[in-house]
């Protein structure tokens, strides 16, 4: 019997190929799987997630009353006269329509006929590949969910993922004009004082938090890796003609990290805390190629502010499950003899931003 060179043997308990020095030697090769998958970078569900108020709705449409209390001083009068009337403020009615997101997936006998399980001697069933397609569902909806948060952070939208729902502006939709250019923090001016720049910015915060009657715990930049680089390099204050007098000299100590929650995949994310009141934190991530925060740009959010993000819920549109209470997500399952199990799964949900003023968007043009 003459033994082909090219033809690798494979045989169900081991892994076999054939040398191309020797026709007789044999390799094993199984020495387990090597198993890789896409990065989940979820910094902005760890840090938004649980400040996100849910709303469960029984039908696919938002509404909320919105009232704006307007101030008006005393008016200078004669001693016979009345003051100026005070004038009564008016609620404005807001109306919002939830999308419908979904993905299905399909196991039949084909999938696992004849095949083994990686790194094993084992057959694969129908169990196995189920596991399989839902480890992949789960990955895909934590990656919507991070998606839909940095769509809201970066353009006052929200993601319908070529979707047929409607897209909202909710800075021109709730404010009433478009949102003016990024505050441009001018980093590699060595003309500015910096640390008085942030603090102006720091104000307008807790003006705006004011404005909405809400509060924060702590007040953050995320920031693209640039945008963080320059800003890093000031605080790092090299140059400074006297002992640094804070609890973390950066120009000799190493730059903490963390995950802040995130504790899917292995990102530990940069960061630090000025005396300027923000805490700066570098998101250079990208999902499916897109960047989730600009590398030049940055945004100032009030972690812990109740008014900020918002997730609204819509019950799906079945027999059993219209006009009821929503849920957060539906799985439909169904079982055919030949074409094996069948799952779909939505979530109707829209990601809405209340209060648009509450993220200062910055850059950095130097």
């Amino acid at each position: 019997m003459k033994i082909n060179e090219e033809q690798a043997l494979v045989g169900m308990d081991k892994a076999l190929s054939s040398s191309l020095q020797n026709d007789f030697e044999m390799e094993n090769i199984g020495f387990g799987l090597i198993e890789k998958t896409k990065p989940k970078p979820m910094l902005l569900t760890a840090v938004f997630g649980n400040s996100t108020d849910n709303a469960y709705l029984e039908t696919n449409t938002v509404k909320y009353d919105e009232l704006t209390d307007t101030l008006q001083l005393p008016s200078g009068k004669r001693f016979e006269e009345y003051g100026n009337d005070l004038k009564k403020d008016k609620a404005l009615q807001r109306i919002f329509e939830v999308g419908s997101f979904g993905l299905r997936y399909n196991v039949a006998p084909k999938d696992y006929a004849n095949k083994r399980k990686p790194a094993s001697t084992e057959l694969m069933d129908e169990e196995y590949v189920i596991a399989q397609m839902m480890k992949k569902s789960r990955q895909s909806w934590d990656l919507f969910n991070e998606i839909s948060f940095a769509t809201l952070l970066t353009s006052d939208q929200n993601n319908i993922f070529s979707g047929p729902m409607p897209q909202y502006n909710y800075f021109t939709d709730i404010v009433g004009t478009a949102r003016g250019a990024k505050v441009d923090m001018d980093l590699g001016s060595t003309a500015i004082d910096h640390f008085s720049a942030f603090g102006d910015v720091y104000d307008t915060l807790q003006e705006q938090l004011d404005v909405s009657m809400s509060s924060m715990s702590s007040a953050l930049i995320l920031c693209g890796k640039d945008f963080y680089n320059s800003r890093f390099l000031i605080e790092k204050q090299e140059g400074l003609a006297r002992e640094v007098r804070g609890p973390l000299d950066l120009a000799s100590m190493s730059v903490p990290r963390d995950n802040f929650g995130a504790t899917d995949g292995n990102f530990a994310y940069q960061y630090f805390d000025s005396h300027d009141g923000f805490r700066y934190i570098r998101y250079s991530a990208a999902i499916l190629g897109t960047k989730m925060i600009a590398d030049a740009d940055a945004y100032v959010v009030p972690l812990g502010s109740d008014v900020l993000f918002k997730r609204v819920f819509a019950p799906a549109q079945d027999r059993d499950n219209v006009n009821t209470t929503a849920l957060e997500s539906y799985a439909w399952t169904r079982t055919s003899n030949r074409t094996g199990v069948h799952v779909a799964q939505e979530s109707n949900v829209l990601f809405m931003n209340i209060s648009p003023k509450l993220i200062i968007p910055l850059t950095s043009t130097s």
